[in-house]
């Protein structure tokens, strides 16, 4: 009969109520049984200040997959004429971590092109129907809402975001874009600013350095700023209390509501793919990022200039969406971004660079030498590699153990930041100091280790881009270069 009970020793069965303003889905599900269920998605059903339903996610990570595209689809057939709007909310640890990797490799490994781009547009259909579904449609994230888990986010008509939401598009990390609307919503998002009326590449440039840097937004204020969150968007502090929120807001706005109007875009096309590749090719000339880096950023700068197009033609958002799966289906068949996309699932972090320029954690043998003197704080740029200047002038032996010690950090609200000279607010300049990342165990540790150790206990790897550094390789490499007049490749800088 949708109500619980606990039982009272003295006076029997009593019903249970949560405080006012909390609307428990854990509850919910405890005495009901769902509108609708698949093995990743279940419908509820919920009579509060409003009639609506709501929308949970249900895998690993909510993880989500042709099912839970399935799932958005039935909600909205399920809700027209019969709710008010519709929740999405699920009581996990994350919103959700995004499209399940795991699908999308294995149908890539069997060459099923076909089936991945009837995915991405099933998925596409399914995050366009909420957002012009004649009644509202609310998304109320904690925790994780990255990839494809924001881009249904995204395309909801209000979020009630938790204080802890962190929002973000990641797709580039494994050699991807996003194609689930995503371009096409961030693209939308900013070709409203006021700048975007002056300068035609406004929009595309700054999504492009959004998504390339696949920064992630730790907080309601920062997603704001980046418009990842839009003005209607809210905060809710107590995560017990995110479906009432949502559930207090449909009812505010079901009387007047009526549907978004679809976007016409006009995209710069070819003209501004000049500064998109000028801002690639600087980062791969300074080794941040690799061959495959550069293609997937000219990929992803493609679908953000709206591909063959000028300023002048009209493009739909369908067109948009259209060059979302086609960009996405050319960069999964190559075998590079396959490797990506394993190495995520396999490791739980995107296949990057081992920097020697940052080490972000330091550990001392010791009592600190009174020698060691500097006149600005760590967390700054450039800190970290003055600061092993000073601590090898000082007298201190340093160590990268980067194998053996690992530290796990994310910089606050962003991934993969690349600093430029404007960064350096405290004038750190040379001398700087440099180390290669490498282990605790001597070569011949090493090389036992690697050979008869079991794998799962962890391996102590050597970094061949050390080799860089040896002697004989810098002498070899100045005598290439002078005879041949061509650069001399460094070890481990190449995929």
């Amino acid at each position: 009969n949708d109500n619980l009970f606990y039982y009272n020793v003295a006076k029997g069965p009593i019903p249970m109520k949560r405080p006012e303003g909390i609307i428990s889905l854990i509850d919910k599900k405890k005495s009901s049984q769902p509108l609708y269920s698949n093995k990743s998605i279940s419908l509820w059903e919920f009579k509060e200040k409003s009639h609506f339903i709501c929308v949970e996610f249900h895998t690993k990570a909510n993880a989500l997959d042709q099912h839970s595209a399935e799932g958005l689809l039935r909600a909205h057939d399920l809700c027209k004429n019969n709710f008010d709007g519709i929740v999405i909310a699920n009581d996990g640890m994350q919103f959700s971590a995004g499209v399940n990797l795991n699908v999308f490799l294995d149908m890539a490994l069997k060459k099923e092109w076909k089936e991945i781009d009837s995915f991405l547009n099933q998925f596409q259909q399914a995050c366009t129907q909420l957002r012009y579904a004649p009644f509202p449609i609310i998304a109320a994230p904690s925790g994780l809402a990255i990839g494809g888990g924001y881009e249904v986010v995204a395309q909801t008509d209000y979020v009630a975001a938790h204080s802890n939401s962190v929002l973000g598009l990641v797709e580039p990390l494994v050699g991807l874009i996003p194609a689930g609307g995503g371009c096409k919503e961030m693209l939308r998002r900013w070709s409203n600013d006021p700048k975007s009326k002056e300068d035609p590449n406004y929009a595309s440039m700054q999504v492009f350095n959004i998504l390339g840097y696949a920064l992630t937004m730790d907080s309601p204020d920062k997603s704001k700023e980046y418009k990842f969150l839009e003005k209607d968007d809210f905060m809710v502090m107590s995560r017990d209390r995110l479906i009432a929120e949502a559930d207090k807001k449909i009812a505010l706005v079901k009387e007047s509501y009526t549907a978004p109007k679809k976007t016409i875009f006009n995209l710069p096309g070819q003209s501004v793919m000049p500064a998109m590749i000028e801002t690639l090719e600087t980062l791969f000339n300074s080794n941040k990022i690799k061959d495959h880096g550069l293609t997937v950023g000219k990929k992803l700068g493609f679908m953000l200039s709206g591909g063959s197009t000028d300023i002048s033609q009209p493009l739909s958002e369908q067109q948009l969406l259209d060059l979302e799966r086609a960009v996405f289906l050319e960069l999964i068949e190559t075998p590079q971004t396959q490797e990506r996309i394993k190495y995520t699932l396999d490791t739980g972090k995107p296949l990057l660079y081992n920097h020697n320029d940052s080490q972000d954690a330091w550990v001392f043998k010791g009592k600190p030498k009174e020698s060691l003197q500097a006149n600005f704080p760590l967390g700054v740029v450039r800190c970290d590699n003055k600061f092993m200047y000073l601590l090898q002038e000082a007298g201190y032996k340093v160590l990268n153990p980067a194998f053996s010690v690992k530290a796990y950090h994310l910089h606050k609200g962003q991934r993969a930041k690349v600093y430029t000279e404007a960064d350096n607010i405290y004038n750190i300049q040379e001398p700087f100091a440099y180390k290669w990342p490498h282990n605790l165990k001597n070569g011949v540790a090493t090389f036992w280790h690697n050979t008869f150790s079991n794998p799962k206990l962890g391996t102590y790897q050597y970094d061949c881009k050390k080799i860089n550094a040896w002697l004989l390789i810098r002498l070899l490499r100045k005598m290439y270069e002078v005879l041949s007049n061509k650069p001399f490749k460094r070890f481990g800088y190449d995929d």
